[in-house]
């Protein structure tokens, strides 16, 4: 069952296979938590996206405005909580030099200008420089005078420096400033030290092959990583995927499958344009999305970015044609498409239906290839959920602060709680196995009010959140992030207000990877009664 007077089904037309990219590109704009990595994703997408951004809007969506005041606000955070090495996950947290290298290029890619941006690139530079030399040490040194704490961590160390000379060799004159840009040579020198060492991951090898694509200097090492590449596939009559295996320390560089194949698909397409092999990729990444997107921003970033690149290079016939569209005898819409980034579309709300079932039809007469999207937009009316267990254990529990009795369990399970009481909400993570980039979301009742410790102004009250890297606390949900979480258990403790009277809908508290989201965990909703 679900609430009537929300959401509806929406449809859209489109002229152009970017189409398809709308829920990815929605996804990273939407997406909650506000890292670096985040931001800086929401930014490199809107940059890809920047020519076609109006066929995408629909009501409901921030219109291009709206787009880039939000971009205009992630420079100034980025470069805010800018320190002299670089980026974190969160300010303050440790700089991360993936984290870093990926800002730098959002930055450049939104025109960003002034010393942040000259320091930030100084700094990618200066810490490809280093990774190299190391790597290149190692690599003239005997295999057996090698040890296995320097070999740990040499197979991330190639794919980082390699994402690191991609940055940097896509940034123009200007974002470079007095810094030289990596010659042909530091691809070389890389692709050498990798081979020698025998840690050389697929992504680094598709990071190299865009660098050194159609370059005559580097024909022998195109041929190799070429059929290396190819080799990788896994292909049936109509798709294609890479299909890789990671170390833990790659993990670091926020690796998966859908990325990687991402990854190889722009480097053939800049490559080998003709290959076969290409359309078969582009349509494996295609299968993979679940609603419309991939798992993680990382996957929908990269994959975005390789598949506009595929979009601009194959698609040929200029659209001019006219699409209808049907949503049973609810909805109709009839629109010219012209043009690329032409768009058309109705929406219907729930409320407009009537009966069980609802045909939908689409027709167009006219030159080039119609797409459509088919959405639905719903709020369950049952918020009571069970909890889940997909790697992660979660339960919440809430206290009273002060008295007792201010915080009761109904006979049903849930909560009575007195109106002005402090409340202790608890919650607690259960792992099995060691885990990355965690975070954990706690949705507020609307009659509570977090109270924000760290402003000078507030009242003295409990909280533990010492485990955690990132700690925020919103308006309607409470924020924690532990960029490594070691198996076992941690709380996470905060204390809110009961500020209005009324029943509330508690949902239920989750935890998940944020780049593997599939791995995650929940408590059971629950309501709260303020009275």
């Amino acid at each position: 069952a679900i609430v009537p007077d929300v959401g509806g089904v929406e449809t859209e037309l489109f002229a152009s296979q970017l189409s398809s990219l709308t829920d990815a590109y929605w996804y990273l704009q939407v997406y909650p938590f506000e890292c670096a990595e985040q931001r800086s994703g929401r930014m490199l997408a809107t940059a890809a996206m920047a020519d076609v951004l109006e066929s995408f809007a629909a009501p409901g969506r921030p219109t291009r405005a709206e787009i880039e005041s939000q971009r205009a606000r992630d420079v100034r955070e980025l470069e805010r909580d800018f320190s002299a090495e670089g980026w974190g996950y969160f300010y303050k947290t440790a700089v991360d030099p993936f984290v870093t290298q990926q800002v730098v290029a959002a930055l450049a890619a939104s025109g960003a200008t002034g010393k942040v941006i000259e320091r930030a690139v100084a700094v990618v530079a200066a810490s490809n420089a280093r990774r190299l030399s190391r790597l290149d040490a190692l690599a003239r040194k005997p295999a057996a005078a090698r040890t296995s704490k320097e070999l740990e961590t040499v197979r991330s160390s190639v794919a980082l420096a390699a994402s690191e000379l991609a940055t940097l060799a896509a940034l123009d004159r200007k974002a470079l400033g007095a810094i030289k840009r990596p010659g042909l040579d530091s691809a070389l020198r890389l692709h050498a030290a990798a081979n020698l060492l025998g840690a050389y991951s697929v992504d680094a090898k598709a990071r190299l092959l865009s660098i050194t694509a159609k370059q005559p200097a580097a024909a022998a090492m195109r041929r190799e990583l070429l059929a290396q590449l190819l080799s990788t596939a896994r292909e049936d009559a109509a798709t294609a995927t890479i299909t890789t295996q990671y170390t833990n320390d790659e993990r670091l560089l926020l690796v998966s499958n859908a990325k990687t194949t991402a990854l190889v698909l722009d480097a053939l397409i800049r490559e080998a344009p003709e290959h076969t092999l290409i359309p078969k990729l582009a349509r494996g990444l295609l299968d993979a999305r679940k609603r419309g997107r991939w798992l993680s921003t990382q996957e929908n970033l990269a994959v975005l970015q390789a598949m506009r690149r595929y979009f601009d290079t194959y698609e040929k016939i200029a659209p001019a044609f006219t699409g209808k569209v049907w949503v049973g005898s609810a909805g109709y819409a009839e629109h010219a498409l012209a043009k690329r980034d032409a768009r058309a579309g109705v929406q219907v709300p729930w409320t407009s239906f009537s009966g069980a079932s609802h045909q939908l039809a689409l027709a167009k007469t006219g030159a080039g290839r119609m797409y459509y999207r088919v959405g639905v937009q719903y709020a369950p009316a049952k918020l009571d959920l069970p909890p889940v267990d997909a790697g992660f254990i979660v339960r919440r529990s809430y206290t009273a602060v002060e008295d007792p009795k201010d915080v009761t369990r109904t006979p049903d399970g849930h909560y009575k709680v007195k109106l002005g009481a402090l409340v202790l909400v608890t919650l607690e993570v259960l792992s099995s196995a060691q885990r990355s980039g965690v975070a954990v979301v706690d949705p507020l009742p609307a009659g509570f009010e977090p109270v924000n410790t760290r402003l000078a102004i507030s009242e003295r009250v409990d909280s533990d959140t010492a485990a955690w890297d990132h700690v925020n606390l919103r308006d309607n949900r409470s924020e924690a992030f532990a960029m490594s979480f070691a198996a076992g258990s941690r709380r996470f403790t905060y204390t809110v207000r009961a500020t209005t009277p009324g029943t509330f809908a508690a949902a239920p508290a989750k935890a998940e990877e944020m780049y593997a989201p599939e791995t995650f965990g929940r408590t059971s909703g629950t309501r709260v009664i303020i009275e």
